[in-house]
This record gives structure tokens, C-alpha cells and sequence, in this order.
């Protein structure tokens, strides 16, 4: 009996946590020159890697400035602030990833701020090539 109340707790565990909103989730900002058809066109996508770079705020201008010209289409901003305690401090890019092909973005960009010692600002910047027919890779 005792091995079932275990394995009932974990299951009930493992499905609570599978219901768990991300940060990135629950923050993102869609961007508002595309409209829902279009946002609907690049989740449709089939996204097989997910280029991913964490840079300095200085660097993000150029970066966007160069993403652009080559084509890509900004889809969404996700920011919040958090506390640095219990990893608050440490990208999620496994989330970032994740989310990344959820709506049909190729390129990530992270930023995590500390500007003081109580909170962490993370900032994630999701970005797709313009074709919308593009296959995974």
C-alpha cells in the first residue's frame, strides 16, 4: 500500500509540474506590426534547431540591427525581474529554447541584467527567418 501512495505522489508530482508556467510564458509580448495571421503562420513552422546567444546589453542593437538586414522577423519580447536566489540568477534557456519553437522562432537572444543585488532582469528576444514555408533543418 505504501508503494502506491508513492507512486501516486510522484505522478501527481510529474503531472502538476508538466502544468507549470515559465517565466518566458508568462511575460512574453508578441510584436504588435504582426498580425495574428502571421503570428499563426510562423507557430504553424516546423523548427528543428533554435539558434541561441547570451550577450551584453550593449551588444543588442547591433545584433538587431544585423538580424534584420539578414531577413529575420522580430516575434515577441519576454522580460521580467526576479530575485537571484534559487537560480533566479541563471538564464533559462532550455525554457527559452522551448518556447522559441513553440512559436515558430529560429534565433534567440538573452540578456540578464543584475543591476543591483536584489533583482536579476531577464530579457529574451525571439527572432524567425522571414520565409514563413520554411522547413526544420
Amino acid at each position: 500500500m505504501k508503494r502506491y501512495l508513492i507512486i501516486g505522489a510522484l505522478l501527481v508530482s510529474a503531472i502538476t509540474s508538466s502544468f507549470a508556467q515559465s517565466n518566458i510564458d508568462a511575460f512574453f509580448h508578441a510584436n504588435p506590426y504582426l498580425d495574428f495571421t502571421q503570428q499563426a503562420a510562423y507557430a504553424r513552422r516546423q523548427i528543428g534547431y533554435v539558434g541561441y546567444r547570451l550577450i551584453n546589453p550593449s551588444e543588442l542593437e547591433a545584433i538587431d540591427q544585423n538580424f534584420q538586414n539578414q531577413g529575420c522577423v522580430r516575434l515577441g519580447i519576454s522580460s521580467w525581474r526576479i530575485l537571484p536566489y534559487y537560480g533566479g540568477g541563471m538564464p533559462e534557456k532550455e525554457a527559452a529554447v522551448y518556447y522559441a519553437r513553440s512559436i515558430g522562432a529560429d534565433l534567440v537572444l538573452y540578456i540578464l541584467e543584475q543591476e543591483s543585488s536584489e533583482y536579476c532582469d531577464h530579457t529574451v528576444y525571439f527572432y524567425a527567418s522571414k520565409s514563413i514555408s520554411r522547413k526544420a533543418r
